[in-house]
């Protein structure tokens, strides 16, 4: 079966009690979920954006999907500043917004 995932990835850096933890976000934890799901003979495609300068951090799963759909360059995914704390809800920044995606 072919099957299609489209949306954003997104970077996250996460800040709490004065650490910066940078992890992948957004498409990314459906991609990995397919992958953990999907049969052998299935084949995963995958449309969002793909920033050269952070691609290591969504390598282990995006290497395993068909990308040819995904908008590749530098500056294309977004970042989110996540502020949590222990006395409230967290809060959220956007630094970069997300681009268009392109649906061929």
């Amino acid at each position: 079966m072919r099957l299609l995932l489209i949306g954003h990835s997104v970077e996250d850096h996460i800040f709490f009690k004065g650490e910066e933890i940078i992890k992948p976000g957004g498409l990314f934890y459906t991609a990995s979920g397919m992958l953990a799901i999907k049969n052998e003979e299935d084949e995963i495609f995958l449309i969002t954006s793909i920033d050269n300068n952070i691609y290591k951090l969504f390598s282990n799963v995006y290497d395993k999907l068909n990308t040819a759909f995904s908008t590749i360059g530098e500056g294309v995914v977004p970042r989110v500043n996540l502020y949590l704390h222990d006395d409230k809800e967290r809060d959220d920044q956007f630094d970069r917004t997300c681009i268009k995606l392109k649906i061929p």
